[in-house]
């Protein structure tokens, strides 16, 4: 039998039925419905309570005037199929179908017949109730039902030259650690604020992790899911999982294709439970439902989304708890009824993740459902997605059906990461980890939660020591602890992943290197292990100095980085962060893409032997195309020393095509060597400026890039704090405060400023000291935890030195320093990773 049924129908009988409290009606306490899904939790109570409670004969009473096929016979637990069958053949109905139990379940069995033989069917001794087999839909719009009935909606054909421009996308984006021109819902998931940049940047795609969707079944050709859609199963008859209204691909699609997918490498199982016009049968969803019980391995992570919604049902959602109860995540569409989801099902069973819809500025959308069975909010309307039409269609449609997938798709990558999370951990998760009350049009009692997946680009750590080669010394586990000075010419393998906080998986460790007690100059070489040493530095010394750079480096064979020396000394290593596997982040083997002077040596032959830089100009360098940098980076991370200087200077890199800011990246004294990291935004002709205010050559070299369209941002440099009695900031707060006493805390407000936006996790900073009264140290770190056993700076008396130092951002958006003796302390801000 197949039934036509639209969504907006269902709806209003279910009104005329129920008439549930709309959701502004759920603060006067109408419904029971609490923040964080107690009302769900305590209307489940209600019904496990007893079939006759007051609750549960509500709900039954309206199942009886809602479209329906046929009735449902749910047989006590106890009763095996032998029983079961023998009642159903003597009872006088016919039989569709019967699902035998999974667990502790009941038996449901799918009948038909006259009012008489059902009555004493129910009155039977093993017969818990005899309910009828109602028909849901799916919950999408009005507007998105019509646009598919009038094929405004989807794009593309098999030949058309939309699907040879949507191939080539594809296969970019599967090539991409960061998407670029990514569709707004993504691009709104993985950044806090509503201010959209156009990527998709996570440090995860869902390897490893399945996907179930009961739906109206997936067009597995579709080109953009690369072949990861799995047979799956049907229980509507003659198509299989073939997917003949859309709905199904669609969502299919948000959670897990390649483009418009949260999840790109995700494994999908189409569970296809509804019939071309959207509808479901109760029997077919508990079909659905059982099936992933049965055929669901233990200890697999998986996820199964149900973008379906239709009245209070206790009978469904007693199979959508044995789906949780076998350790698969399921999340659910609120409902577009603009009501209150506690009256429909599944968004009011217990435990699962109920999603609302917003739209692209943040306001709920009006079709929401919501009160406080709804969890977290994603995206809802104009959501781009795979179609059914051809192996290339898309659609744009609107609807709680389009948020589910959305929040589906960031469990895959939490399951990835942490494959042995439970479903309550993980719905724990979500609502720790969402964006609170960035929300407008939120009903009272519905929680202010908008869904959120931790961009990739940058993970700060407080900082950690990971080597002191110091007799006496001290690291975070005892390794590489008082091991001896390094000899000239040694490659120390520094073990960096699973040490400190940095998993087994990061691809680049963001650390600090200083040296110390070497009796004669030199430099030292941080490069991947299983890498042939490159013709680069990142630190030079001179004899006896104590000198420290931050060094960004991939990681190479076995986790490790190599350390070289060129003569004697000792090193200490502490690390303040990584970049995950998969993120906007690519760490290279470094590559010298400038050096001055007259012998000069590039990897390309650019810029090489061009002579001192004069005083008060700005060398344009390429970056982009050279060394590894492609064309569509937005940031590079440079290592800048400065060397042969005539006289006392300073030297600011910046992006080229802006005016020289107010800051500096290296401070230099006549015939120093210094070097120091810099990251700095792609300017005009994908190069970088350097600016130097005396005379002295550049030897520049590049160690890794940041993707346009990465969570990271680079900023134009700008100055937050200047202690000196002549020092100025950008917005002169910090500036001229005096000098920083012996072992004084200072808490720098870095957000809110110099562009710096208040979720920012991350700063990076280049910090100098300038005017010390002794030789000493600097050491920055997160305000509200403690002072950690590591430095930033290492300074002689009278002396003036920088460094970059990405810090993670503490307790009220500060970073704070501390110095063991009186100093003055200027920092500029040069980019930000937000939380």
């Amino acid at each position: 039998m197949v039934l036509a049924l639209l969504c907006s129908t269902l709806a209003q009988q279910r009104v005329a039925a129920d008439a549930p409290a709309p959701a502004d009606a759920v603060a006067d306490g109408s419904t029971g419905a609490v923040e964080d899904g107690s009302a769900r939790d305590a209307m489940a109570e209600t019904a496990e309570t007893a079939e006759t409670a007051e609750t549960a004969e509500a709900a039954e009473a309206a199942l009886a005037g809602l479209p329906h096929d046929g009735h449902l016979v749910r047989f006590d637990p106890q009763v095996g199929r032998a029983a079961v069958d023998a009642t159903l053949a003597s009872s006088g109905v016919t039989v569709a179908g019967v699902i035998d139990a999974a667990g502790d379940s009941p038996t449901v069995a799918h009948v038909y017949g006259d009012a008489g033989a059902l009555d004493a069917l129910a009155a039977t001794d093993g017969v818990a109730d005899v309910l009828p087999n109602v028909l849901v839909d799916s919950p999408e719009t009005a507007a998105s039902s019509a646009a598919r009935s009038a094929g405004a909606a989807p794009v593309g054909g098999e030949g058309s030259a939309e699907a040879a421009e949507q191939r080539a996308q594809e296969q970019a984006v599967q090539e991409q650690a960061v998407q670029t021109s990514a569709p707004w819902g993504l691009d709104r998931i993985d950044q806090r604020s509503w201010r959209l940049n156009g990527g998709f940047d996570v440090a995860a795609d869902g390897t490893g992790v399945t996907a179930y969707v009961i739906d109206s079944g997936v067009r597995g050709d579709h080109v953009d899911f690369g072949g990861r859609v799995q047979p799956g199963v049907s229980f509507v008859g003659g198509t299989g999982t073939t997917d003949c209204r859309g709905h199904g691909t669609h969502v299919a699609g948000t959670i897990g294709s390649a483009t418009y997918g949260v999840a790109k490498n995700v494994t999908i199982v189409p569970v296809r439970t509804g019939a071309c016009d959207g509808v479901h049968s109760t029997f077919n969803l508990i079909n659905g439902l059982t099936w992933v019980v049965n055929h669901h391995q233990p200890g697999q992570p998986a996820v199964l989304n149900m973008s379906i919604t239709g009245p209070l049902n206790f009978t469904l959602e007693t199979f959508v708890t044995n789906v949780i109860e076998d350790g698969v995540t399921v999340v659910v569409a609120a409902g577009n009824q603009g009501m209150d989801a506690c009256g429909y099902s599944p968004a009011g069973a217990p435990n699962v993740v109920s999603v609302g819809a917003t739209d692209w500025l943040g306001v709920v959308s009006g079709f929401s459902n919501q009160g406080g069975c709804v969890d977290v909010f994603a995206p809802g309307e104009d959501i781009t997605s795979t179609y059914h039409l051809s192996t290339v269609a898309t659609a744009v449609l609107d609807g709680t059906s389009m948020a589910s997938p959305h929040v589906a798709g960031i469990v895959a990558l939490m399951l990835q990461r942490e494959p042995w999370l439970t479903p309550a951990q993980v719905l724990q998760r979500l609502r720790d980890t969402a964006t609170p009350n960035s929300l407008t049009g939120v009903a009272p009692g519905t929680p202010n939660l908008m869904a959120y997946v931790a961009p990739g680009s940058y993970v700060p750590l407080e900082p950690g020591r990971l080597m002191d080669t110091r007799p006496g010394a001290s690291t975070v586990d005892g390794r590489f602890a008082g091991i001896g000075a390094r000899t000239a010419g040694q490659v120390t393998e520094l073990q960096v992943a699973d040490r400190g906080g940095v998993p087994v998986d990061a691809s680049a460790a963001v650390l600090n290197v200083t040296v110390t007690g070497a009796p004669s100059d030199g430099f030292v070489t941080v490069f991947p292990c299983g890498t042939t040493m490159p013709l680069s530095s990142s630190l030079n010394y001179w004899a006896g100095a104590t000198l420290p750079n931050a060094v960004v480096s991939k990681i190479g064979a076995g986790g490790g980085v190599c350390v070289y020396t060129s003569t004697p000394a000792q090193l200490v290593v502490d690390v303040n962060g990584y970049h995950p596997s998969r993120s906007g982040f690519v760490a290279i083997t470094p590559a010298r893409l400038m050096d001055s002077r007259l012998d000069g040596v590039t990897f390309d032959g650019l810029a090489a032997g061009g002579g001192l830089r004069l005083a008060g100009y700005s060398t344009e360098l390429p970056v982009t195309g050279r060394g590894g940098v492609p064309s569509n980076a937005g940031s590079v991370v440079v290592n800048l020393t400065v060397t042969g200087s005539v006289g006392n200077g300073y030297v600011t890199v910046y992006p080229c095509g802006e005016a020289v800011p107010l800051s500096s990246n290296v401070n230099f004294w006549d015939q120093a060597t210094i070097s120091n990291a810099v990251v700095s935004r792609i300017g005009t002709n994908g190069s970088i400026c350097l600016f130097t205010s005396g005379f002295t050559h550049f030897v520049v070299d590049v160690t890794g890039y940041h993707l346009a369209g990465s969570s990271y941002s680079a900023l134009t440099p700008a100055r937050l704090m200047d202690t000196r009695s002549d020092g100025a900031t950008v917005d002169r707060v910090a500036a001229r405060i005096g000098q920083r006493s012996s072992m004084q805390v200072t808490e720098l407000q870095v957000t809110g400023r110099g562009t710096v936006p208040a979720d920012a996790s991350a700063v990076v900073l280049n910090v100098t000291v300038t005017n010390p009264v002794a030789s000493g140290y600097l050491t920055v770190f997160p305000c509200g935890t403690a002072v950690p056993n590591s430095s930033n700076l290492n300074f002689e008396r009278g002396m003036t030195i920088p460094n970059a130092v990405i810090a993670k951002v503490g307790a009220g958006g500060r970073v704070c320093l501390l110095s063991n003796v009186a100093t003055d302390v200027v920092v500029d801000v040069n980019g930000f990773t937000p939380g």
